[in-house]
């Protein structure tokens, strides 16, 4: 059985929100409909299907094809994915150098940060409510971003917030 108080638990969460996907969306009136994860989406329309990567979405806006709303939609998305790397670097740095006075704090406000940044690009592209002309969508995932940055933030199952990595190193020494 894995504890929640175990120095990995957090850094295992965060690597979830690699996985799970963030984003269900469709296009217009049903032109097309797809799931969207950090690194990139499957889309299926009448022309067929397509996996599009992360950096094929940057291609498109480089290329011109991808303009306005969309591109800023994308820059907005590329900017959540940024700050959920660099929250996943400082925890896997902490869990390595095993920190023990490491305050989960910054990379928790990241992660929650990183949220926000998914919900503005789906509202950038959808609007205020998440639908309209473009379409719809439903942020299936940002709420468990915010779940898991909020809980690393206070440091996890601990009573009294980040102390709980300072009582798990302890007791790694002990043993």
């Amino acid at each position: 059985m894995f504890p929640l108080k175990d120095r990995r638990f957090p850094l295992l969460l965060t690597l979830l929100l690699f996985v799970i996907p963030l984003n269900i969306f469709v296009i217009g009136e049903w032109l097309a409909s797809g799931v969207q994860w950090a690194f990139f989406k499957y889309q299926t329309f009448s022309m067929g299907d397509s996996l599009i990567t992360f950096s094929r979405d940057l291609e498109f806006i480089s290329m011109g094809l991808y303009t306005g709303k969309t591109a800023f939609s994308v820059y907005l998305w590329t900017a959540g994915v940024a700050v959920l790397i660099l929250a996943l670097l400082l925890l896997m740095a902490a869990f390595a150098e095993e920190e023990k006075d490491h305050d989960p704090r910054f990379p928790g406000l990241l992660l929650a940060s990183g949220g926000f940044f998914f919900l503005a690009s789906c509202m950038s592209q959808y609007g205020f409510f998440l639908n309209g002309p473009a379409g719809f969508t439903i942020p299936i995932g940002v709420p468990l971003v915010w779940v898991v940055g909020w809980w690393v933030y206070r440091g996890g199952c601990g009573e009294i917030g980040h102390e709980v990595y300072k009582v798990d190193i302890q007791e790694e020494k002990m043993e």
